[in-house]
């Protein structure tokens, strides 16, 4: 219970100058702007400044998992991963790995090994851009596939 309250702490502490947006809340440019310097998300920013992307931010959470593991709120570690996904490019690999290594590594330091495991399976199978999902790698802009079709 002891080391429980600690993690949530962890989260709370590190966030707790963020105003995160409410789920399925929508932010305009400069809105997600502000949010991804609050979050320490400066390269993201700066990506936005020079490509953004035609869609208004939002976050789902944590898209196929729960935002609430054993009492340890994942809702923030999901926000900034979802502001990497949103501002990504179609066929930026590496980018995307990296984003997804470092939710995975977040919510393993939390404690949560299994739920970690299960993210980095979830997030390589269904994250890619190729998926017309809305949680998809680069979900700001619009779906590649479609542009072959006009």
């Amino acid at each position: 219970m002891y080391k429980e309250r600690q993690i949530i702490m962890i989260i709370e502490e590190e966030f707790k100058n963020v105003a995160l947006p409410e789920k399925w809340q929508r932010l305009s440019l400069n809105e997600t702007k502000k949010l991804c310097s609050e979050m320490g998300l400066e390269n993201v920013r700066q990506k936005i400044e020079i490509d953004p992307p035609g869609r208004e931010f939002y976050s789902d959470g944590a898209s196929m998992c729960p935002d609430c593991w054993f009492g340890t709120n994942l809702y923030p570690l999901a926000v900034r991963h979802d502001l990497h996904y949103w501002a990504g490019r179609y066929g930026e690999v590496d980018a995307r790995r990296k984003a997804d290594l470092e939710l995975v590594l977040d919510v393993k330091r939390e404690g949560h090994q299994i739920l970690a495991f299960l993210m980095r399976l979830l997030l390589r199978v269904f994250g890619s851009g190729f998926w017309p999902f809305p949680w998809r790698w680069g979900y700001g802009r619009h779906y590649w596939l479609r542009s072959l079709f006009k």
